[in-house]
């Protein structure tokens, strides 16, 4: 394993008009070692662009063609293939900031942090754009990584920026002595637990202040589009069982109602019937309490979660629940 060098790994599905930017923003950077291109059974000319950068760049491009099975997929066949020290992620059709290396690596070797972060840019088809830059922070030892990672938890963002893997830089080596790998039976908030589970590993974080991706919002995107309820409560069920992992209580009920605002969130997208029907759910949902916490816990939107939480009896709350479904879907 090279030393001070980072593995970029690249899903690429349908994305022959996005990736050679994609690609071009990354081989200046310092600190690269490889650039992994995992085409995810592309049905347009992304591997001929894929390849034709390849033949170019045959020192740092490693290319790979799979049978589509998602995202999830690509990035486990990145991280067999990586053999830097570090690993990235980059989407096909986002691009990293000039410098972006550079920063996320001068900023690890001043702690040998186990994981850094940083903020981004989000560009709307259309509209403009916004960044988001953290506050500047590091820490050592397992409550003090959890204050942090809470922190990150409550930006004013509210992109659900903690759980991006984009906008991070991970130790290969903790990756593979834990065997990390990213869930290929879920499609939605896979990149959130894959990082939750990292970061139950760490001793050390650095949050660098600068806006070092930039990021494409996508009206088509997978992240808008409905999922299975199932997975949902796979998400819910993951969060809890990692939320009761950490040592700082705060943490852990910031967790229980993320996971609890996931299984709310299946069950408003799919069937009413579903309370009564499914086990897992109908526990998630009627019997979770989380009493007495900050209102910032509840930030995300739309703000269900605390309404339904805050109401402790099963019977009524489910009554509640019931009348929420009824009335969104007539809406």
């Amino acid at each position: 394993m090279e030393t001070d060098s980072i593995s970029v790994i690249i899903p690429v599905y349908n994305a022959a008009c996005s990736i050679g930017p994609c690609i071009e923003s990354i081989l200046p950077q310092s600190y690269l070692h490889e650039i992994i291109l995992v085409n995810d059974g592309s049905t347009d000319h992304s591997e001929k662009v894929c390849l034709s950068y390849q033949v170019k760049y045959k020192d740092k491009i490693r290319y790979v063609c799979t049978k589509n099975h998602g995202p999830s997929h690509a990035r486990n066949k990145g991280l067999d293939m990586a053999s830097g020290e570090f690993v990235m992620f980059v989407d096909a059709d986002d691009t990293v900031s000039p410098g972006c290396f550079g920063y996320a690596m001068e900023g690890q070797k001043k702690l040998d942090a186990d994981i850094c972060f940083w903020g981004m840019t989000k560009h709307f088809p259309g509209s403009g754009s916004v960044s988001y830059i953290p506050k500047e922070d590091q820490a050592e030892g397992n409550e003090a990584c959890q204050k942090v990672m809470l922190a990150l938890k409550l930006n004013k963002e509210r992109y659900f920026y903690f759980g991006f893997t984009w906008n991070k830089l991970f130790k290969k080596n903790i990756i593979d002595k834990y065997g990390l790998t990213f869930r290929e039976d879920i499609s939605v908030a896979e990149d959130e637990l894959f990082t939750a589970e990292y970061c139950r590993h760490i001793r050390s974080i650095k949050v660098l202040p600068q806006a070092l991706y930039n990021y494409q919002i996508a009206a088509d995107s997978l992240t808008m589009k409905r999922k299975p309820q199932d997975e949902y409560i796979t998400v819910s069920e993951t969060l809890m069982q990692l939320s009761d992992t950490y040592i700082y209580p705060p943490l852990t009920a910031f967790d229980r109602i993320r996971a609890y605002s996931f299984a709310l969130r299946g069950y408003l997208e799919n069937g009413a019937v579903a309370l009564f029907t499914n086990r897992q759910l109908r526990h998630i949902l009627l019997h979770v309490r989380a009493e007495d916490v900050p209102t910032a816990y509840f930030q995300y939107k739309p703000n269900l979660t605390r309404s339904a939480l805050s109401i402790r009896h099963a019977a009524v709350r489910a009554l509640y629940l019931l009348f929420i479904h009824l009335f969104k879907h007539i809406k």
